[in-house]
């Protein structure tokens, strides 16, 4: 069910006799809704729910809700971005279905205290904190021993200290970081397989090719401006699949990348 974008100020108790229902959309990306304050308790009979946009709503009753949502067990992704959050309710630590979480576009969470409290979902396999205004990750990321997936995009980051520490780590988003080098965190992640670049055009992408891990099989470097890639550089990876949308890579560098690697899939819009 889709009610995203209606600036809606009520959602009926009635939505409780929707027993099928899996998908629940209160999403407001626009512009916030500063109208609904409440969800009904007879969301807690949406057995067969999995996702939950809740997005760009500050003023709903946060205790109440995630109360509400930890019914919910076949609930797996929420989406949480431009709620205003500092701290996130204790309650957070109730969803015990949990696998995806996304908290972007909340630039004042205390992210300390939210990886202590996210730490307690055992299941917890992806989140997001794109655009939060972030420069540095609080030790307590190394409590998130099960995550797998990070979206980090949109951030300013100085170091990714931590990031080392978590052991199950295979993908991680860092779009728009104006990074001019690869964090030497990466370094030591031996299970990360893809790797997004995307939007940060002021790295020497020959140097990222020679420096990334040896474990990555998939490498986005779409949106940085890049005319020429060094194909020895190239064949020193493991890479499988190379995203190069938005760039200005010419016809003979691209063949020459080619013949260097001819089981590498390149991916051009």
């Amino acid at each position: 069910m889709v009610l995203s974008n209606t600036f809606i100020s009520k959602i009926p108790s009635s939505i409780g006799n929707l027993k099928n229902l899996q998908f629940l959309e209160v999403g407001h990306l626009k512009e916030q809704n500063l109208n609904l304050f409440k969800i009904p308790k007879s969301i807690q009979k949406l057995k067969e729910i999995v996702y939950i946009n809740l997005i760009g709503n500050p003023n709903l009753e946060w205790h109440d809700t995630f109360l509400y949502l930890s019914k919910l067990p076949k609930l797996i992704n929420v989406a949480l971005m431009y709620n205003n959050y500092k701290m996130l309710p204790k309650e957070i630590t109730m969803l015990s279905s949990l696998e995806m979480i996304w908290l972007g576009k909340n630039p004042d969470l205390d992210l300390k205290d939210a990886f202590l409290k996210l730490s307690e979902l055992d299941k917890l396999r992806q989140m997001g904190l794109g655009g939060n205004g972030h420069t540095q990750l609080p030790n307590e990321i190394v409590l998130l021993k099960n995550i797998q997936n990070l979206w980090l995009s949109g951030n300013n980051w100085q170091s990714l200290d931590g990031l080392q520490y978590l052991p199950k780590l295979s993908q991680l988003s860092l779009h728009n970081c104006n990074l001019s080098v690869l964090p030497k965190e990466l370094f030591q992640c031996k299970k990360l397989e893809y790797l997004s670049l995307l939007g940060n055009s002021n790295m020497d992408f020959d140097k990222v090719l020679k420096e990334i891990p040896i474990s990555v099989k998939v490498l986005n470097l779409s949106d940085n401006n890049i005319e020429n890639l060094d194909t020895d550089a190239l064949i020193i990876t493991n890479l499988q699949k190379l995203i190069l949308n938005n760039n200005n890579i010419s016809e003979s560098n691209l063949e020459k990348i080619q013949q260097a690697n001819k089981d590498l899939k390149i991916q051009l819009k």
